[in-house]
């Protein structure tokens, strides 16, 4: 009993999407037995109601279960799927506003690889000038300037000290920042999260802005450009191997 109506109810619905379709149709067309379609879809989809209320009552209170749990699972994966889309779109958004400040650090030209992944940030340099002339054929730069680029002014220690902490300061959701640059037949490796680097400063380093100058007063002449102070943190934040 319960799949005849339920067969009948599918029936009807059709019957009243045709009916009512070809009903306008025909009143558009000012057709004289517009009125007899109206009433056919009428029947139609008097005779669904009727079947599905006649199929909800042979319905038993287990099979109402099954469906209704069917239909909050259904409805919970929906969520779930239009969630996911939404975090895989802002990490998306995060990753490129990420590379786009990052390529402009210093020695930017000459990073290999930027990846972001619950924030943390990985930055790798190439290791050689053969390695950076391979995967940018048409640039300028030589192998001189290469060389001159990481071994001229303590260049590595400034990097290796600022532009972690650079990145802490522009990103805030960012926790860590891990920074490998090969170079001359070492490996100069940072690894800074922002829990010690604040502590190691004392301030934070998410309230420092290069607008007001507290970039340059509280870090960046302190800590870059004073030797002590520099080798100190780079001691501290820096494997050399």
């Amino acid at each position: 009993m319960k799949i005849f109506f339920s067969f009948l109810f599918v029936i009807a619905i059709i019957a009243t999407f045709v009916l009512l379709i070809t009903s306008l149709v025909f009143r558009f067309k000012k057709k004289t037995n517009t009125s007899k379609y109206f009433k056919f879809t009428g029947i139609a989809f008097a005779l669904s109601i009727i079947s599905l209320i006649i199929v909800n009552m042979n319905m038993t209170p287990q099979e109402k279960q099954e469906i209704l749990a069917k239909q909050q699972a259904e409805e919970k994966q929906k969520t779930e799927e239009k969630q996911k889309a939404k975090e895989q779109k802002e990490a998306e958004e995060k990753q490129k506003e990420f590379v786009s400040y990052a390529q402009n650090i210093r020695g930017g030209n000459f990073i290999k690889d930027m990846k972001l992944n619950n924030n943390e940030a990985e930055i790798t340099f190439h290791d050689s000038f053969v390695s950076y002339k391979s995967a940018n054929p048409t640039s300028t730069n030589t192998e001189e300037q290469y060389k001159q680029y990481f071994s001229t002014g303590d260049a590595i220690e400034k990097m290796s000290v600022s532009e972690p902490a650079r990145l802490l300061r522009q990103f805030p959701n960012l926790n860590t920042v891990k920074m490998t640059l090969p170079f001359d037949g070492k490996t100069y490796s940072t690894s800074l999260d922002r829990k010690s680097l604040n502590s190691y400063l004392g301030f934070k380093i998410e309230d420092l802005k290069v607008e007001d100058q507290s970039w340059s007063k509280k870090f960046n002449n302190p800590y870059v450009y004073d030797k002590k102070k520099r080798m100190d943190f780079f001691e501290k934040f820096v494997t050399t191997y």
